[in-house]
């Protein structure tokens, strides 16, 4: 697993539209196209890094740096869910949102969103409050019992407990950079006649 794997677990805002669907009908999506995209395994670099297959060639793209894929025609911003919660809540669009986490902003609502923001970038107050220091959480090591089994063997002893986070934080540069990005996504949706989703 490379670290582009790991940062897409999260929520992406993009600029998004209306679009019918052969088969669902009316559906939202994401603004941009389909086509080649740099390869995630390779960077682009066409080569292997890892060691991984028999040749110098990346197993995901084959050398060729890239791959089949969606590139978005306007900003986008990809954040951790512990961010794209924070983003939701200071700037009002819980109520956007479903059960999911996934939401959608229409196109009437871009104008007070973009009052929103601009309110954030202009406030070094409200940026603090956003602000959330890293840190490190720890499970507690698990209860006695059978904590595995191997051929004939079995081990008695704790359990282990889950797993390490680590919360990376949130910084006050990282959150003008997120504001500065969503009032982009914003200007372009609305000189497009688009809308802001996340999911």
């Amino acid at each position: 697993m490379k670290i582009n794997d790991i940062l897409n677990e999260s929520i992406t805002f993009n600029v998004a539209h209306k679009e019918q669907h052969p088969k669902y009908g009316e559906v939202i999506s994401p603004v941009g196209k389909r086509g080649p995209v740099e390869c995630y395994g390779c960077d682009g670099s066409g080569k292997n890094e890892y060691g991984m297959s028999k040749d110098d060639k990346c197993d995901v793209c084959r050398g060729e740096g890239t791959i089949e894929g969606f590139k978005a025609e306007g900003p986008e911003l990809n954040v951790s869910n512990s961010n794209a919660a924070a983003i939701m809540q200071a700037l009002g669009l819980t109520e956007y949102s479903d059960e999911y986490g996934g939401g959608l902003l229409p196109e009437k609502a871009l104008g007070d969103f973009r009052q929103k923001l601009m309110r954030l970038l202009n406030s070094e107050k409200s940026q603090q409050q956003m602000t959330k220091p890293s840190s490190v959480e720890k499970s507690e090591p698990g209860a006695m019992g059978v904590r595995g089994r191997e051929g004939n063997v079995t081990s008695i002893g704790r359990r282990g407990g889950g797993p390490t986070i680590y919360h990376g934080g949130r910084s006050q540069e990282q959150i003008q950079r997120y504001a500065r990005t969503l009032l982009d996504m914003v200007e372009y949706a609305m000189k497009n006649g688009h809308f802001i989703s996340w999911a």
